[in-house]
């Protein structure tokens, strides 16, 4: 009701009426607003005691107040909010909190902060990328004896390199007594050897950084996709992308580029710094302090570059996000003409984005105007400790070739200094990305799938007879037609005693449930916003794992199954029917388990035969991205059609399933509930009464605990059950509808 006041026009129903329109300012104004405000007040303080009474008995909490998460994306709302279960529809209601609240209670809610948020912060290192990071993705890369390995390939081809030039120098002053013929072919053939070891360096390097890529992103697209739902319930969606996307990139095409460069950067300036010293060693004297100066300045830039670039890839993840949202909610954006404020926003994220490189351009600048001073510093040191030596001493020729030679090398120390710096900043920049890949590998909660492992081995194993094994990606070859199928096993369900909470640290959601479902009963799940309903099917499926009591499926505990066994004994058909770019066989049969013609008496059962039939390529007709050439009802028929056909599946989960259809197609989707789903356990989360009115069960969820279950009929005749006051609350004409199918429902069942 707090909302009423910013109302341009309030309609007000009752009972199936138009009971008030007008504005808000006159509608405040009426009786009907006033019983409606005292209504939710009283419900709002009754909400309140019953928090604190079960604050002090056990201090659990409420279902309600816990707030259920929504499975897209949601998380639990901040407590003591009472938000709506997933999938759940209707409004949230606060309730009050204590005035005199203890301090001690302050603190508790404050450090309950973090199980409470929406969505979990991004974690941002800080400091220097450790040595573990590199250490462990050198394992990625072949471990220690590679590493070994291409430490000395590039000692020998740097070896190699400088030969070329100190060859030229050996000839020049004569330094052997060796004819020019020889001379000669020794140049040719240390030049010949370069042109083999340097492009051969390259391509090791790029192998080895190739499959060390492609091994990281195996193993975190591997944890991801076995991750919890509370991993995804409090990670956006722009996050993952960014990691998938920009850091995987810098991973593949960046980072081997620039290690390599840094790698010849270090050899490169370690063979002048030999050249130099053999020699001239008085330039010691100069060079070590130098290389003091230089490592201080490499720290300092390292320091602000590091953290330039990570805040880069913090601040890159909001962008991507409201990217999605903008592509998803296009046309919410455009018809409410907000398209401009979103434009608004994107710049702005933008502009915080370009301010890092902004940032990372001036250090850029200031690092080489210091490292061209000390270049400037190294070469006059050079030149004149060679004068010098030249003139105080008497030299001969070869000496003052290999003094020549290390002033052509050190005339190169602008050059690598720069460019020394500036890749090995760069190099620990990437390895940030690196460090946040490497983070998803390991720290991403995982559900328990070790019989997954397994399989994929098995498959891996018969890759030569069908599987098509690909690096880290194994797929499993489709049966032929109609292998495996097998006679539908009705499910029994047993709860005893359940409880759940969505993550540690939160509220428990479902308190103490327990319950019955016998094979082929028909079940509606019935409630309040907030009760649990829709969290029972998560418990089903483990999504969320319970923390007390235990669940039974066709007599044998649920934690004996493995996931995929598990899952393979239901089929979920969801309130928003999901339909995938493609034909409508690959989509009512995805695992290619079905004959043609079980596909067409799957589509027949439903309904759609004739408009399947209706397409040019029947079964084969394609299906646009997200069903889009099917309406709500079709495609929710479609999920129907899905369910027949999966193979193994005793039970049929339906999560309000028929909220956003017509009624027409809600009687169709009933008719083929009872028909087609006769052999299948079948329990549905209602949204409207009359949709179980006619099932053989009902449980009714209140603040996450079973308030009553029974038949339609045995629930509505007792005056006191909160099921019959549901049924009232649908108005004279509705409850009317309700009751006469329930009668119906039960002369057929006595007629049997």
């Amino acid at each position: 009701m707090h909302v009423v006041a910013k109302a341009d026009h309030v309609v007000a129903l009752s009972g199936g009426r138009v009971e008030f329109s007008g504005s808000s300012a006159d509608f405040m104004r009426t009786p009907l607003y006033a019983s409606l405000a005292a209504a939710e007040a009283a419900e709002a303080a009754a909400a309140a005691d019953h928090e604190s009474g079960k604050a002090a008995g056990d201090g659990d909490g409420d279902a309600a107040a816990a707030g259920e998460p929504a499975v897209g994306g949601g998380a639990a709302a901040p407590a003591p909010a009472a938000a709506a279960a997933p999938g759940d529809s209707g409004t949230i209601t606060t309730s009050t909190t204590d005035a005199a609240a203890s301090v001690s209670a302050a603190a508790a809610a404050s450090s309950d902060a973090a199980a409470t948020q929406l969505m979990t912060a991004e974690e941002k290192a800080s400091g220097g990328v450790p040595w573990s990071t590199y250490l462990e993705y050198f394992k990625f890369c072949g471990g220690r004896v590679l590493t070994i390995s291409i430490i000395i390939m590039f000692t020998l081809t740097e070896a190699i390199t400088v030969a070329t030039v100190g060859w030229l120098s050996l000839w020049t002053a004569r330094r052997f007594e060796l004819s020019d013929t020889v001379y000669m072919w020794g140049y040719i053939g240390v030049s010949l050897s370069t042109a083999v070891v340097v492009p051969l360096r390259f391509g090791i390097w790029f192998t080895v950084m190739r499959r060390c890529g492609a091994a990281v992103h195996g193993a975190m697209l591997r944890s991801v996709s076995r991750g919890t739902m509370e991993f995804f319930d409090t990670t956006p969606l722009g996050r993952m992308l960014n990691r998938f996307s920009r850091d995987v990139d810098v991973a593949d095409s960046s980072l081997p580029s620039i290690s390599l460069q840094f790698l010849n950067c270090i050899f490169g300036v370690g063979s002048m710094m030999v050249v130099v010293i053999a020699t001239q060693p008085a330039t010691l004297i100069v060079l070590t302090p130098c290389a003091y100066i230089c490592y201080r300045i490499m720290v300092l830039y390292n320091s602000a570059n590091r953290e330039i670039r990570r805040t880069s890839s913090v601040v890159k993840s909001p962008l991507f996000s409201l990217l999605g949202e903008a592509l998803t909610g296009s046309a919410t954006i455009t018809a409410y003409h907000r398209a401009s404020t979103v434009m608004a926003e994107a710049l702005q994220r933008l502009d915080v984005v370009y301010s890092c490189s902004i940032l990372e351009s001036a250090a850029g600048r200031w690092l080489g105007v210091r490292i061209d001073i000390l270049s400037n510093v190294v070469i006059t040191s050079v030149v004149l400790v060679g004068v010098a030596t030249t003139i105080l001493s008497d030299t001969s020729a070869h000496w003052v070739a290999l003094v020549s030679l290390s002033l052509t090398m050190s005339t190169n120390c602008t050059m690598f200094l720069i460019f020394l710096v500036k890749q090995g900043a760069a190099l620990e920049a990437d390895m940030n990305g690196v460090e946040r890949l490497l983070y998803y590998t390991r720290e991403v909660p995982q559900e328990d799938m070790p019989e997954l492992d397994e399989e994929v081995a098995a498959l891996a194993a018969r890759a030569g007879d069908g599987a098509d094994a690909t690096g880290t990606v194994v797929v499993e070859p489709a049966g032929p037609a109609g292998a495996v199928t097998q006679a539908v096993q009705a499910g029994s369900l047993v709860f005893d005693g359940v409880q759940m909470r969505y993550r540690e640290g939160l509220p428990l959601v479902l308190r103490d449930v327990s319950f019955r479902i016998a094979p082929r009963e028909k079940v509606g799940v019935v409630g309040r916003t907030g009760s649990g309903k829709s969290t029972l099917l998560l418990t089903f499926l483990r999504m969320v794992e319970v923390c007390g009591g235990s669940i039974a499926v066709n007599g044998r505990a649920i934690g004996a199954y493995g996931l995929r066994e598990l899952r393979r004994q239901f089929s979920m058909i969801p309130q928003d029917p999901v339909l995938f770019d493609g034909t409508v066989r690959l989509n009512v049969d995805p695992f290619l388990e079905a004959s043609a013609a079980e596909v067409w008496a799957a589509l027949e059962l439903v309904g759609l035969r004739e408009r399947v039939a209706a397409e040019a390529e029947g079964i084969d007709s394609r299906v646009l991205e997200g069903g889009s050439n099917y309406s709500v009802g079709q495609r929710q028929l479609m999920c129907m059609a899905r369910a027949l056909l999966k193979k193994g599946s005793g039970f049929i989960l339906m999560d309000e399933a028929t909220a956003n259809i017509d009624p027409a197609l809600d009687r169709q989707i009933q008719t083929t509930v009872m028909s087609a789903f006769a052999a299948y356990t079948v329990i549905t989360i209602a949204h409207r009464l009359h949709t179980v009115a006619q099932y053989d069960k009902i449980i009714v969820m209140d603040h996450g605990v079973v308030a009553e279950m029974g038949s339609p009929r045995e629930l509505v005749t007792d005056r006191h059950s909160v099921f019959r006051g549901m049924v009232e609350a649908l108005g004279p004409s509705e409850s009317a509808r309700v009751m006469q199918l329930m009668a119906a429902s039960g002369s057929s069942a006595a007629s049997r």
